[in-house]
């Protein structure tokens, strides 16, 4: 067997080299198979995957749980099971899973320093499901100033939905260490609504003249779950109008009324323009 002398004096056997470069290639295909193969099983464990967290939101859909629940258990579910199928894979190009375990127990406390926002955003969404101060449908405002109504209640964040249409995503940790105003928590709340009027003017008669002009008279004691869709719509236009803006935006203002009330609400909308010369845009 041939031998040579490198540069830095060291003895090189050529015959090893020579047999590495017959085995490359027979190598690099053994490995190129292994990773097709672990590209095989990623694909189909990542369908597999998705078809239990299908089953297990179906399961507690039908048992009626709650969809901030089901969320975060299915998040949970489906990031763990991508770990387990990561290790499998790996464990096929020999890395040892026992070995890896026992490296991160040992780092145990570096790591739980550097994920610990995550944790805590982690142990956040825990609380919000388990103290449940709101759940997805609510209308929220944050602490920080943000709100808008909860779309999603995942593992580490909440996504919520401004009204604007913007998509914001806040930590579970900061929701659940803040505090923050749930809005539609309470069936009935109150509504402060700031009506110009003359300092010598009647109240008492403006009053009248309003629930008169409304056709509300008669319900003037009534709560809002007393009253009908149409007269409900039109004590919305009544605290449109009662300030009297030079504008008014009226969103679907006949929706889910009947034909007479759905009259009614556009006769009354053309009445207070012509009375008030206000301009009233209309989405319909």
């Amino acid at each position: 067997m041939t031998e040579f002398e490198t540069i830095t004096g060291e003895t090189v056997d050529v015959g090893l080299i020579q047999s590495f470069i017959q085995e490359l290639p027979e190598k690099a295909l053994r490995f190129g198979v292994r990773v097709l193969l672990a590209l095989l099983v990623f694909v189909i464990g990542a369908q597999l995957i998705k078809l239990v967290c299908k089953i297990l939101k179906k399961s507690m859909q039908r048992g009626n749980a709650d969809v901030g629940v089901i969320q975060f258990l299915s998040s949970f579910v489906r990031i763990s099971l991508y770990v387990l199928l990561v290790f499998f894979i790996a464990s096929g190009f020999g890395l040892d899973a026992a070995s890896v375990v026992a490296l991160l127990g040992s780092a145990g406390v570096a790591i739980g320093l550097a994920v610990q926002g995550s944790l805590s955003n982690f142990a956040g969404g825990v609380l919000i499901l388990l103290l449940k101060p709101f759940k997805v449908g609510d209308y929220i405002v944050a602490g920080n100033g943000n709100e808008g109504t909860v779309m999603e209640i995942q593992i580490f964040y909440t996504k919520l939905l401004t009204p604007d249409n913007q998509t914001v995503i806040l930590p579970n940790g900061n929701l659940a260490n803040n505090s923050l105003v749930n809005i539609t928590m309470q069936e009935v709340r109150r509504m402060d609504v700031t009506v110009g009027i003359s300092y010598h003017a009647d109240l008492l008669n403006a009053k009248e003249e309003l629930l008169g002009i409304l056709g509300l008279k008669e319900r003037r004691k009534h709560l809002p779950s007393q009253l009908s869709g149409g007269q409900q719509q039109r004590v919305a236009i009544g605290r449109a109008l009662a300030a009297r803006p030079a504008i008014i935006l009226a969103d679907e203002p006949t929706g889910n009324l009947d034909s007479r009330n759905s009259q009614e609400v556009i006769t009354l909308l053309k009445s207070m323009s012509a009375k008030y010369r206000q301009t009233i845009l209309m989405i319909t």
